[in-house]
């Protein structure tokens, strides 16, 4: 570790209004700056993949003419400093909420966020850099992080009315919750020793919960993809569901940048079900996802007209 990369934020007020952040390259072995080039936005976090071959900005910045600020994630290369891609560009409204994390896995083949508009958390394949998971409007989601075993992360979690969370276990190929901690606690790290999931803290001074459930034998949950089916036909959504254990569904379909188009609550499911959504969507491509108790689904799908 030679190098560290950090942002320096500058607002002028003379000759013009001028708002830009400055990315720095430090050799700290050798005590000098190294390289630097200018970013037009403002950015609020910065993430360095393991391999220090890519890093990742999430900035804000405001559209001159609708006046409405934007969430922006950009995935660069090191040393070059050319753009990759634009990962994410949503419209937040009249105030920029911004990034207030950003993390690659430990394979560096997936970067993690959580943003504080509409708290979610979101993750990003790095080999397509398109979108593959992202959290429902269950709860709020106030943190994301990923385990050291490359197969699983977690989130940070509360009702919507903020008096009860949860540490929740995600699988990171199928972005399905395997279990979720009753513990209203904000994380700071966590690690894997043996069979046990060690998660530290921050609701008090040097606290830490320890999760002895073992992750050696933890498989996918319960309900698996082939026990529901997602798919279009005729233009409308079609959901198709076999062996549900609880009586209701929420279902979200959203855009592949994660905004939630259409919502629905489906109450007294049998053993099969079959259920055409009211939804009207346009051509194009969607995510739907289906939550039944705690276990989550999700499936991208095509709507062609």
């Amino acid at each position: 570790e030679k190098y560290v990369l950090f942002a320096l934020y500058t607002h002028l007020t003379y000759p013009q209004i001028t708002k830009q952040t400055t990315i720095v390259q430090y050799d700290i072995v050798n005590n000098k700056e190294v390289a630097r080039f200018d970013c037009p936005n403002i950015i609020q976090k910065l993430a360095v993949s393991h391999d220090g071959r890519t890093f990742v900005t999430g900035s804000v910045y405001q559209d001159q003419y609708t006046k409405n600020y934007h969430d922006i994630l950009i995935l660069w290369e090191s040393g070059t400093w050319k753009q990759v891609a634009v990962l994410e560009d949503i419209e937040t409204g009249i105030s920029g909420e911004g990034y207030k994390n950003i993390i690659f896995s430990f394979d560096d083949k997936n970067v993690g966020i959580y943003t504080k508009f509409q708290y979610k958390a979101k993750i990003f394949d790095l080999s397509t850099n398109k979108l593959k998971f992202t959290s429902d409007y269950l709860k709020y989601t106030f943190n994301i992080e990923f385990l050291d075993d490359q197969q699983h992360f977690i989130l940070n979690r509360a009702n919507l009315n903020l008096d009860s969370g949860s540490i929740d276990l995600y699988n990171i190929k199928s972005g399905y919750l395997i279990k979720s901690y009753d513990d209203y606690s904000v994380f700071a790290s966590s690690k894997i020793v043996g069979n046990s999931l060690y998660i530290f803290t921050a609701r008090s001074k040097n606290r830490f919960s320890v999760l002895k459930s073992s992750l050696t034998d933890i498989s996918l949950p319960e309900i698996t993809i082939n026990k529901v089916n997602i798919y279009s036909e005729n233009g409308q959504v079609i959901i198709e569901t076999t062996g549900f254990s609880q009586s209701e569904l929420f279902v979200t379909i959203s855009d592949l940048i994660g905004k939630s188009i259409y919502e629905e609550r489906i109450y007294n499911l049998t053993n099969q079900n079959r259920f055409e959504l009211g939804s009207d969507l346009l051509s194009g491509l969607y995510i739907c996802k289906v939550v039944n108790g705690n276990k989550e689904y999700s499936q991208k799908f095509e709507i062609v007209r």
